[in-house]
């Protein structure tokens, strides 16, 4: 017997992929915004 495949088990993998795409997305503009606060901060400890 052929296995079926489920649309709903496609569908949904695709939107946790995107999801996870998104979440790294925003974690990584976030520590690039922390770099350059810290850098900000080095560079007035430094005057």
């Amino acid at each position: 017997m052929k296995e079926k495949k489920n649309p709903n088990k496609f569908k949904r993998e695709h939107e946790e992929r995107e999801l996870a795409k998104t979440v790294i997305k925003q974690v990584q503009d976030s520590t690039q915004e922390l770099d350059q606060e810290e850098d900000t901060v080095k560079g007035l400890g430094d005057q």
